[in-house]
């Protein structure tokens, strides 16, 4: 049989660069095939739910399986040059065949599935020959800009393994905010604990009067995944239990400039978490670790004018209270947390002040003034890292006070 193919695969996983018996995995819509290889055999299995089904169009679906296998085959031998030449391993088998267009043709004989099981999981498998897989010819156009072929990828599947590969090139605040943006919002892949906590209308304000004590969950995903993913079970988690989802997001932490300044803040600015919190109590006893989209939003805020008032007249206090009562009662929005963190702030107590800004670069680190207070208070707070973050919040400060106040820092 001739094969010709000319397509970008999609949503490939893989292993360290296959040695012996290793394997690398191509996930295509239901279906996930495994490919190893020994010294004179191409193997390849197929993982697939529709396996067990069976209908007048299971004929149809095997020739099309078949189909995959042998492309999976191509792709992997193609790969392995590329990897070779630019001296990458097999976590980029993804990103080759995403962002790449291949064409080859290629000779195939003997090419026929088995069905297999393993305890509780069937599978298909094909098994061919290298001598009976003949390449006839081959090529690919490879953008030389590794950065470009990791967004492309990214944007085709969304999960942790494409983020974390992206992030170890690129764990810039710009990427960090975009990764964080895509996970809590739903817009990535999330464990299925996660999605569940999804389902629940305004879940923290309901989970901040649970007493259920349930088991947390520990999850096996790559940074900086997991963080987002902790943060959003500790948002929705009950009382009891937040503290410790809070302690395994803090220490799901690395050290990339803003994951520092993550870890900084949740080991200088906490504050004990009172019987029957209120959601302002709740944000400055977990500063940095909660999902503001699963936190009730409002636009319609009348005690944010009182705060405002207060705020331009010097009251400090006066716009604390107002503020506090306005996410209490009103819901979040990105002016009363940042305009709360400016009176804390004034106030003298810049370590209230970053749970409020923190909660705000959330949703919109680009928000007017947020990056100058942030700024300011880690200055305050004597932030070992200070000009380094100043030198990347630049990129966010939209305002002029925001660009003044960050290079008086810088200074």
């Amino acid at each position: 049989m001739r094969i010709s193919s000319l397509f970008a695969l999609a949503a490939l996983l893989c292993c360290p660069l296959p040695k012996g018996g290793e394997q690398c995995r191509y996930v295509k819509g239901d279906a996930t095939y495994c490919i190893s290889e020994t010294a004179s055999e191409y193997v390849v299995e197929e993982y697939n739910d529709s396996l067990t089904i069976t209908s007048r169009n299971q004929n149809i679906a095997e020739r099309k399986s078949r189909l995959a296998a042998l492309d999976v085959i191509g792709t992997y031998i193609l790969f392995r040059s590329w990897a070779e030449e630019n001296g990458l391993d097999s976590r980029y088998f993804q990103v080759f065949a995403d962002a790449t267009a291949l064409h080859y043709n290629a000779d195939v004989v003997g090419f026929h599935p088995q069905s297999v099981s393993k305890g509780d999981q069937s599978f298909r498998r094909w098994v061919c020959k290298k001598a009976d897989y003949n390449l006839l010819s081959a090529s690919y156009r490879a953008p030389e800009d590794l950065l470009s072929m990791l967004a492309v990828s990214y944007s085709r599947n969304s999960n942790a393994d494409n983020a974390a590969l992206w992030y170890s090139h690129d764990p810039s605040l710009e990427r960090y905010f975009a990764f964080e943006k895509d996970f809590l919002c739903g817009n990535a892949s999330a464990p299925a604990e996660v999605r569940r906590s999804r389902n629940v209308e305004d879940a923290f304000s309901q989970s901040l009067f649970s007493e259920d004590s349930v088991a947390t969950v520990s999850l096996d995903l790559e940074k900086p995944f997991i963080q987002f993913a902790y943060c959003e079970l500790m948002t929705s988690a009950p009382l009891p239990v937040k503290e410790e989802y809070y302690s395994k997001w803090a220490d799901s932490l690395g050290d990339s400039l803003w994951e520092d300044v993550l870890s900084f803040c949740a080991k200088n600015c906490r504050t004990t978490l009172p019987e029957g919190p209120t959601a302002c109590e709740a944000i400055l006893a977990f500063p940095g670790g909660l999902n503001p989209y699963l936190m009730r939003r409002s636009s319609y805020e009348p005690l944010y004018d009182k705060g405002a008032q207060a705020y331009s007249e010097s009251d400090f206090q006066g716009a604390i209270r107002a503020l506090s009562e306005s996410i209490d009662i009103d819901g979040l929005s990105t002016r009363a947390l940042n305009l709360l963190a400016g009176a804390y702030r004034l106030s003298g107590q810049p370590e209230k002040a970053l749970a409020f800004a923190l909660l705000c670069a959330k949703i919109e680190p680009s928000t007017q003034y947020l990056c100058g207070n942030m700024a300011l208070c880690l200055s305050a707070m004597d932030y070992p890292r200070i000009k380094e973050l100043c030198s990347q919040l630049k990129a966010f400060a939209k305002d002029e006070w925001s660009l003044k106040q960050i290079e008086k820092v810088n200074e």
